[in-house]
């Protein structure tokens, strides 16, 4: 497209240009469609969780990344409009550090984290993927992995 005939709009990554006659609501639509993601990713948690009774013998490295949608397109640079990446540790820790007894299952630890941190009002979505690196398999390869979708509804 040539550029004469555009107006310049900014986004979050890039500079786009659009036909000059679109005027002002296309640019509004650009910032409306705009969505915000926070996330925490490859925090290790070192605890004594697995379905084996072997493994709530000695703690084993568990690594969550958790991604959350906001529910408002924009934050007005408030810390109470957005979600605090240092909550999602705390939601972790919290789970896996303060369980009163040993978690099976990673599919129930990422459930524990998400019911934490949707606790939040500004979080419309989240993302938990939790990695076991030391999981008990049959021969040496491959790394067990869960992963949760939640969205608000």
């Amino acid at each position: 497209m040539e550029q004469s005939n555009c107006d310049r709009v900014r986004t979050c990554q890039n500079t786009i240009w659009l036909p000059s006659h679109l005027g002002s609501r296309a640019r509004r639509r650009v910032r409306d469609s705009m969505t915000i993601r926070v996330g925490l990713e490859h925090y290790t948690v070192m605890a004594k969780h697995g379905y084996y009774a072997f493994e709530h013998d000695e703690e084993q490295p568990f690594v969550f990344t958790v991604w959350a949608t906001l529910s408002k397109a924009k934050v007005e640079n408030e810390l109470s409009n957005t979600l605090n990446y240092a909550d999602i540790q705390l939601a972790i820790d919290h789970v896996m550090l303060e369980s009163q007894a040993p978690i099976a299952l990673m599919e129930e630890m990422a459930e524990q984290v998400i019911a934490q941190i949707a606790a939040f009002q500004t979080v419309a979505a989240l993302h938990v993927r939790v990695e076991k690196p030391n999981a008990p398999l049959p021969h040496p390869g491959g790394l067990p992995v869960i992963e949760v979708e939640w969205h608000r509804d």
